[in-house]
């Protein structure tokens, strides 16, 4: 999905039009999926417009997660048919590469989904661009 943002911000000037919305929804539609991972995904407001959207067109998605990262314009988020058992975000998480720390930009979602009872399963969902946070130099 391309940026679904409903304000702009510093790094990304334009929002997501009326009729590019529209073609969001018509492909989720189309997919009818049980859990939707989204990257690029906007604030919690840009979030729930898109949820609530869907909802009014006969798509309803009762769970949802959205979570922040480094980069504060863009965000993971996941709207699910089944509820969730646990979260655990991951917004502060480092890894070494060549020699050097990096925060991961975006937040990870870590979610325990219970679609059934007796069955769970752990869903990660995780924006893995080029965009990370160079923390500090060789350690």
């Amino acid at each position: 999905m391309d940026t679904y943002l409903d304000q702009p911000t510093q790094s990304r000037p334009h929002v997501k039009t009326a009729e590019a919305k529209a073609q969001v929804r018509k492909v989720i539609h189309a997919l009818n999926p049980d859990i939707l991972a989204l990257e690029e995904m906007g604030s919690t407001n840009a979030l729930l417009e898109l949820r609530g959207s869907l909802k009014s067109e006969g798509l309803d998605y009762p769970y949802w997660e959205h979570v922040s990262g480094w980069d504060t314009n863009i965000h993971v988020a996941v709207l699910s048919k089944f509820p969730f058992v646990a979260s655990h975000p991951h917004i502060n998480d480092e890894f070494l590469l060549d020699g050097r720390i990096f925060h991961v930009s975006r937040g990870f979602a870590e979610l325990e989904i219970q679609p059934a009872p007796g069955f769970a399963f752990t869903l990660i969902a995780a924006s893995l661009g080029n965009r990370f946070s160079n923390s500090h130099s060789s350690v």
